[in-house]
């Protein structure tokens, strides 16, 4: 196993994780201190585990199964595999920041940043 496969299914587990963390959080805050929390939270909580999570790890375990190219074939460029990771990563994380912020202050600078890293 290469180490881009490493990047992806670790940052899978940390989403995964996380994901789980923001799940907990809504769980407590909803049952236990009756606060409740936005429609925001719950994207961020399925964004996280559904395109951070299950996304990465489906990249990173077909990263791994597929044979790698040979070093001549002009089609196979491992940058482009360590972009889309970063891109994926960044993206990903960004939302997640984003949406969690706007469940408690939301304003026109956090709408507008949510849609540039969906976007992304």
């Amino acid at each position: 196993m290469f180490s881009t496969v490493r990047y992806f299914i670790k940052t899978s587990v940390i989403f995964l994780i996380t994901g789980i963390l923001t799940g907990l959080y809504m769980s407590v805050s909803k049952y236990i201190f009756k606060i409740g929390y936005s429609q925001e939270l719950i994207s961020a909580h399925t964004h996280l585990i559904l395109v951070g999570s299950v996304m990465m790890m489906i990249m990173g375990v077909a990263l791994w199964f597929f044979p790698r190219a040979d070093k001549d074939d002009k089609k196979y460029n491992p940058g482009l595999i360590l972009a889309s990771y970063w891109v994926m990563t960044i993206a990903t994380t960004a939302r997640f920041i984003f949406q969690v912020t706007a469940n408690f202050f939301l304003s026109d600078l956090i709408q507008y940043l949510i849609a540039i890293s969906s976007a992304l």
